[in-house]
């Protein structure tokens, strides 16, 4: 299990420090003297076989030049290729039962034991592999070995004398084969960790009928994309079954919770679902492990009475009702039950977990207080009870005198943590590594930080805490700790008058959404990400930033810094991944970047007064996703030579002083990953880009079912390993006649708006292959023609601004197809004819009605100005900045709004 397996290899290095040199193993110890009559030693060592030395020399030389590391579940296995090195013709004067990794049986001298684990050897491998005549093997460990996507052989049904089978992480693929059924002596079979292997002819339920003397399986990551429906209930033997993320699905059926012997059983990462049954006291289980199912129901009470249960995890499940009571004697070390949907109070029952190491029950329901009893868990390491609904004081002092305790989290709950005013009245816990006590309504700094030495973690967030950060906490673990966050305060700024702050690995520094006044605070030069955005900072970008040469992300956004944008950031972008500065004052040019080497995937100066052209050394940056350029005085023309970043998925350059016409691309398709795209309020002329609309091939998809924000996600290294770090991607678009703010952005989010502008001619066809498109925007140009028919292809639409051109003709009836359009503007042209209403079914049934109500378009007009012009309008989503003034008229403030009779014919046209 590879949970245990740092601890796994620290204790057999341990283990190896206390047992003798391999060299004097191999030699026989003797006492002799002149008058001795008895002489000590080792046992003879057995003779291999020739056949056998010489397929096993013919083995070592099938492989090529070996790896040096394995990486797994986060997990690097240093590999051990020297253990060949004794295999030699002569190594061992010819006997290959002294070759490392070999055993031979005392009498026979036949091979009967291989193990070469994490030995990293690589080659590809058949039936006819030497291997397969060492006949005689009863345990074969080949685990870390690169089979180069090999099957396994059906030459391995020779072994039929195999107790043991460990091909763990050996790139197998394929399916599985039949004569592995053959291996009835099997007891122990390792698959694992072969993401291309398959086991579906056979299946799971052949397997296990087929091998009865089976006590472990492992087959994590192996393919078998089933249900449990044939798992057999008679395997007495099983102890131990891990099926960690197979593609099982459907109803688990209880008995396989109850087989008489088993003692660990893991299905996490599957798509499992059921009930716990209830368990017998007499149970052996020492492990369960149901993580990222869907299991629903209460847990059994009777799981309270398994006092052979060591680890219980349940997490990011659908289980509901109470914690259960646990027994006296119970042995947990490990009980996670985070992300499910359970209630109720913490039984106090808790405190009878003296065994307990890591207790974690965030994200539930769970209501009442933290009962005091969990003061008697003196193995407690970890404790994390955030995202409930918990409630009451909590006397933090009383929780840090938990000697183990290293991990603390209480955010997000109806908590109040206190202190004692005198930090020097009671023992603390000079271990604890984290404390997170984000929304615990604090109002001033605990003192009692200062006693948390070995802090590396602290989140504060989300209090009351007001005024100035004192000059005393920034001795809080001033030489251990790497990740602070502060945000969502009402913190002014740092007392004292400090070139830097004190803190020497701090990484991660978080003050967004606070009342800092004055200049930006200024890391040292660990710091990796810095977000100090929504403030009142003021001032110049100090330059000093420049030497933080680790910096990946930085934050500035909405403060009030003035001035240029320091010349040398550009050779900050070598490490930059996010860059932030919009909602400032910052004016001049943009600094060039480097020619390569730009790490940058998010660049925002929306919303300052920057000017000039944009430094084509951009598109150096081959890894940017986000570009706002937005609300400056840039003046340029269109940015095609951007087109061959093929990750860019938002460029924004609204309200700017872009000119020119948008050159077709000759050659390659530009701007692959394009989804939104906004040139708003410049002046582009000339036709709309045909080709490009082509090329756009991220318009002509929708993922809804993803669900994803845009952004970067990335980890901030501490010393309990990374804690999980989030940018989401910000931006101001014209949404539905309003300017909307998006402080996060879906990742199905299509957007096209080249309003206010001086496009001319009509809407070319290639507009209709941008099926995923949510927001098109054309108004306020010279467009000319009818409105075509094809739009109707965009299904997806639900915002369509086609006002303030030169179009003519009727509506097409084709629009009535877009059943999610909120919004049609099309006034301000020369259109006339009868408005299109779609069809109501004529007889239809509740089930029809209910789908008819949620996809026909009920077409509604609100009054935009007392003659001409139309629009049918729904707001919905982010927060509304200012309405579109080019959508509103004198009469528009009152908002009527009703049904159009099918029969009713209006003319459309601009309004005097």
């Amino acid at each position: 299990m590879e949970r245990y397996w740092p601890h796994l290899f620290m204790f057999s290095n341990l283990l190896l420090t206390l047992l003798p040199s391999s060299s004097s193993s191999s030699s026989s110890l003797s006492i002799a003297s002149s008058g001795s009559s008895s002489l000590l030693q080792q046992p003879p060592q057995p003779k291999c076989r020739e056949d056998e030395r010489s397929a096993l020399l013919e083995f070592k030389q099938s492989f090529r030049y070996p790896i040096d590391s394995y990486y797994s579940y986060g997990l690097e296995v240093k590999l051990e290729p020297w253990k060949l090195d004794s295999w030699k013709p002569d190594g061992g004067h010819g006997n290959c039962c002294i070759w490392d990794g070999v055993e031979c049986d005392a009498k026979s001298g036949h091979v009967i034991g291989l193990d070469l684990c994490c030995t990293g050897l690589h080659a590809s491998i058949n039936s006819s592999s030497s291997l397969f005549r060492l006949v005689h093997l009863r345990t074969l460990n080949l685990a870390y070995t690169n089979f180069d996507q090999s099957p396994i052989p059906f030459a391995i049904g020779n072994l039929t004398g195999l107790t043991y089978l460990n091909l763990s992480a050996c790139e197998l693929s394929g399916q599985i084969p039949k004569w592995i059924l053959g291996l009835t002596n099997l007891s122990s079979l390792d698959l694992s960790l072969n993401s291309k292997l398959e086991l579906m002819r056979p299946s799971l339920g052949d397997l296990l009928r087929s091998l009865t003397n089976l006590e472990e399986l492992d087959l994590t990551w192996v393919n078998i994309s089933s249900s449990l429906i044939d798992f057999p209930t008679n395997l007495s033997s099983l102890s131990s079954l891990t099926l960690r993320d197979c593609g099982l699905h459907g109803h688990v059926p209880g008995s396989l919770f109850t087989l008489p012997n088993l003692q660990v059983l893991n299905l996490d990462d599957n798509s499992l679902s059921g009930h716990m049954p209830e368990f017998h006291w007499s149970s052996r289980l020492k492990s369960l492990f149901l993580v990222e199912n869907d299991f629903s129901g209460e847990l059994p009470a009777s799981i309270g009475n398994l006092t052979q249960l060591i680890e219980l995890d349940l997490s990011f499940n659908r289980l509901q009702g109470p914690i259960p009571i646990f027994a006296d004697g119970t042995q947990l070390t490990t009980l996670f039950l985070p992300f499910n949907q359970l209630t109720g109070c913490l039984p106090s029952s808790l405190g009878n977990l003296f065994q307990i190491q890591s207790l974690q029950l965030s994200y539930n329901h769970l209501t009442g207080q933290i009962p005091p009893q969990l003061s008697n868990l003196s193995h407690l390491v970890s404790l994390d009870l955030s995202f409930n609904m918990l409630s009451g004081l909590v006397q933090l002092d009383t929780l840090l005198e938990l000697s183990n305790l290293m991990v603390l989290v209480l955010d997000f709950n109806n908590l109040s943590v206190i202190t004692k005013s005198n930090i020097t009245a009671s023992r603390h816990s000079t271990g604890l590594a984290q404390l997170n006590l984000a929304s615990c309504n604090l109002h001033s700094f605990p003192r009692v930080l200062l006693k948390l030495e070995k802090l590396s973690i602290l989140d504060l967030s989300s209090n009351k805490i007001h005024g100035e950060v004192p000059m005393w906490f920034q001795d809080v673990a001033r030489e251990n700790l790497m990740y602070l966050n502060l945000s969502c305060n009402s913190l002014t700024g740092f007392s004292g008058n400090l070139a830097a702050l004190r803190w020497k690995k701090l990484i991660h520094l978080d003050l967004r959404f606070n009342m800092m006044r004055g200049p930006l605070p200024l890391p040292l030069e660990s710091i990796v990400m810095y977000h100090a955005s929504n403030n009142r900072l003021s001032g110049v970008i100090p330059s000093l930033l420049c030497s933080r040469r680790f910096i990946q992300v930085l934050n500035l956004a909405k403060n009030n810094f003035t001035g240029v944008i320091p010349e040398c950031f550009g050779n900050l972008t070598k490490t930059l991944s996010i860059l932030s500065l919009h909602n400032n004052n910052l004016h001049s040019g943009i600094p060039r970047l480097p020619d390569k080497n730009c790490s940058l995937r998010m660049l925002d100066l929306n919303n300052n007064q920057l000017e000039g052209p944009l430094p084509r050394s951009l598109a150096s940056c081959a890894a940017l996703e986000f570009l706002n350029f937005g609300d400056n005085a840039i003046e340029d023309t269109f940015p095609s030579w951007l087109g061959a970043i093929t990750t860019l998925m938002v460029l924004i350059l609204r309200s700017n002083r872009f000119h020119g016409a948008m050159v077709e691309p000759t050659d390659n398709c530009e701007f692959p990953a394009l989804q939104i795209i906004d040139l708003s309020r410049n002046n582009f002329k000339g036709r709309l880009p045909a080709k490009y609309f082509q090329c756009w091939k991220s318009m002509r998809v929708s993922n809804v079912e993803e669900g994803e924000y845009i952004g970067e996600y990335m980890d901030s290294p501490t010393a309990l390993g990374y804690v999980p770090d989030t940018y989401d991607y910000y931006m101001t678009i014209m949404n539905k006649g309003m300017e909307m703010e998006y402080a996060k952005i879906l990742d199905y989010f299509q957007v096209i708006d080249f309003s206010s502008n001086n496009f001319s001619g009509e809407i070319p066809m290639s507009t209709a292959n941008l099926t995923g498109l949510r927001l098109l925007n054309f108004s306020n140009n010279i467009l000319s023609g009818p409105i075509p028919s094809f739009l109707g292809n965009l299904m997806n639409l639900e915002a369509l601004d086609l006002s303030k051109n030169r179009l003519s003709g009727e509506i097409p009836q084709q629009l009535t197809q877009l059943t999610f359009l909120e919004f049609f503007n099309v006034s301000g042209n020369n259109l006339s004819g009868l408005i299109p209403q779609a069809p109501t079914p004529s007889t239809p049934n509740q089930k029809e009605r209910d789908r008819d109500a949620s996809t026909i378009i009920e077409w509604k007009a609100v009054v935009m100005g007392y003659v001409g012009g139309f629009v049918i309008a729904a707001v919905i989503g982010h927060k509304i900045i200012t309405e579109n003034p080019d959508t509103r008229s004198a009469s528009s403030l009152f908002h009527a709004r009703w049904s159009i009779p099918k029969e009713l014919q209006v003319t459309i046209s601009s309004a005097a």
